[in-house]
């Protein structure tokens, strides 16, 4: 398990990088109100009003600083919070049915879904018993998928139409089910 999980990494999206100092405060400067506010502190400043000017740029400087504080204390609440969240799934692993982090899943692990899980791979059908899966994330449709584990009979270039295969994201509403990573 550890090797594989070395190999493919994590089962989790790609987080964003994480953006220089400068980068950040360049991106909270783009905001409509701070250049108009900008724009205005340079015109008191070249027409000699250093007052005005100071007072305006006093006022840009607390701002950003605000955002950038503000902004870094939701994003690392949400960090806290998804951490204290994590969602778990059953795999069989040495012969024996464990709950494991989402994350922790590698290609190659049996998952075993019920009515009311989240699907937390894309994996393909091994035994499924009236499974109907709720896809409208990924396909807009309203209503579940019926999904068998059957091999399929015609090939389709659209990954949805597989109706042996679950796919990430999806919930399962009716059924139970056995699938490989």
């Amino acid at each position: 398990m550890e090797n594989r999980l070395e190999t493919y990494g994590p089962n989790e999206f790609a987080k964003r990088r994480e953006r220089s100092s400068l980068a950040e405060l360049l991106y909270h400067l783009r905001n409509p109100l701070v250049l108009i506010l900008l724009l205005a502190g340079l015109i008191s400043g070249f027409t000699g009003d250093v007052t005005d000017a100071t007072i305006i740029f006093s006022i840009i400087v607390v701002s950003v600083v605000l955002d950038v504080y503000q902004e870094s204390k939701a994003e690392n609440a949400a960090e806290a919070l998804k951490e204290r969240v994590a969602t778990t799934a059953t795999v069989l692993r040495d012969s024996v049915k464990r709950e494991v982090k989402i994350s922790e899943i590698v290609p190659g692990d049996v998952i075993f879904l019920s009515a009311g899980d989240m699907v937390p791979a894309d994996a393909r059908l091994m035994s499924a018993k009236d499974l109907d899966l709720d896809q409208s994330a990924l396909t807009g449709e309203s209503f579940p998928v019926e999904k068998t584990s059957a091999p399929l009979k015609v090939k389709t270039a659209e990954l949805t139409g597989w109706n042996n295969y679950v796919f990430l994201g999806t919930s399962v509403v009716s059924g139970t089910a056995t699938a490989v990573v």
